[in-house]
């Protein structure tokens, strides 16, 4: 499974991107991020969730590629869940300062 992450947007609007494959990774790290997705359950719901009242807050786009399929989500900080909030407080730890696309 490989995910790509990119924050953008808030006060600074700093933009961070990182891209992980469980399948390079140590397998202990592979296990811990395939559990994070598994309970933030990123598939369930609409693609793109956003506060329409947060225009300083940080979004997170999401993209899953698995088996061939791939999905993208974007959240901002007052729509994800608290599986959400772990799952990308440990993408931020692999990400790095990014350019805008």
């Amino acid at each position: 499974m490989k995910i790509a992450f990119t924050q953008s947007g808030g006060f600074a609007g700093v933009i961070r991107r990182g891209t992980l494959d469980t399948s390079t990774m140590a397998p202990e790290e592979a296990a811990v991020l395939e559990r994070l997705i598994a309970e933030t359950q990123l598939t369930a719901g609409p693609s793109q969730r956003l506060s329409a009242r947060g225009r300083d807050l940080e979004e997170y786009e999401i993209t899953l590629e698995d088996e061939g399929s791939s999905t993208t989500v974007v959240r901002d900080a007052s729509t994800l869940t608290p599986e959400g909030k772990a799952l990308v407080g440990y993408l931020k730890k692999h990400a790095r300062p990014g350019s805008p696309a």
